[in-house]
């Protein structure tokens, strides 16, 4: 099988570790960049076989590059489905019958993980696990889930993914909303348990969206839950506060549920 074509979107991290990791994998790849990072990242892209797609404007957040990204795969591209990964990938693993997890190829990952996405129905959007989760007996028993918050490693059914769009005042919980909209519209989801990917703590790595991230963090958190919860319902968007008083929302998945076979 044909690995689809790949999608990075990534700010002020010109030696993108995705993109170094995915250097020997044969597909389409490409990295969306802002204009201001376009000569900075012009020898990685050669170096590891990628296009550069330079974003019409600077510093338009996460939101507004994945809804670029999810418009380019679903209608530039000749391709039933797509990539759309972070920038900050370390390592692709596997979780084996002993239940151990031990890194493997890119290639290897990403053909396993099409072939078992695309068997099942009404699919809409496929994720691999992260490497935390990926281990032991529990995994073995559950090689994957649906109906879940999938981010970080995606892979996107084209069709399914143009009836929707990324919410822009959804900044950083824009994966929540989208996942929402996607269960809404009658698709599933669906995280493979077994194939997992590695990455940095969350916003620990200068670029990226880190200052997003500390910016929202700071002043526009609560607003941003309590937009969801206004725009879904209390019944579906629940807000919490995490440790070290974070704002966070919890979803009900049951109320969202579509069977996937």
């Amino acid at each position: 099988m044909l690995i689809f074509p790949i999608l990075i979107p990534s700010k002020g991290r010109p030696q993108c570790k995705t993109a170094k990791l995915l250097k020997d994998v044969g597909a389409d790849k490409y990295l969306f960049v802002e204009p201001q990072d376009k000569e900075s990242y012009e020898a990685t892209a050669k170096e590891n076989g990628f296009k550069l797609v330079v974003l019409p404007e600077n510093n338009g957040g996460v939101a507004y590059v994945r809804e670029l990204i999810r418009q380019f795969g679903t209608n530039e591209l000749d391709s039933p489905w797509y990539w759309m990964m972070d920038d900050d990938i370390q390592r692709f693993s596997k979780t084996e019958a002993d239940g151990k997890l031990r890194k493997v190829h890119p290639t290897i990952a990403l053909t396993d993980a099409q072939e078992i996405i695309t068997k099942h129905q009404n699919i809409a959007i496929g994720a691999l696990t992260f490497g935390q989760y990926a281990f032991g007996e529990g995994v073995i028993k559950k090689p994957f889930q649906f109906n879940k918050r999938v981010i970080a490693c995606t892979l996107h059914n084209a069709k399914a993914n143009r009836g929707v769009a990324y919410d822009l005042q959804c900044a950083l919980k824009e994966d929540i909303d989208y996942t929402i909209q996607i269960l809404k519209a009658g698709y599933s989801t669906m995280i493979l348990n077994q194939i997992a990917i590695s990455v940095p703590s969350a916003s620990s790595l200068k670029g990226g969206c880190y200052d997003e991230y500390q910016r929202n963090r700071q002043n526009r958190e609560k607003r941003i839950c309590q937009y969801l919860q206004d725009k879904w319902g209390k019944d579906i968007v629940m807000i919490k506060m995490k440790d070290a008083g974070i704002w966070d929302v919890k979803l009900n998945y049951e109320k969202l549920s579509r069977r996937s076979t």
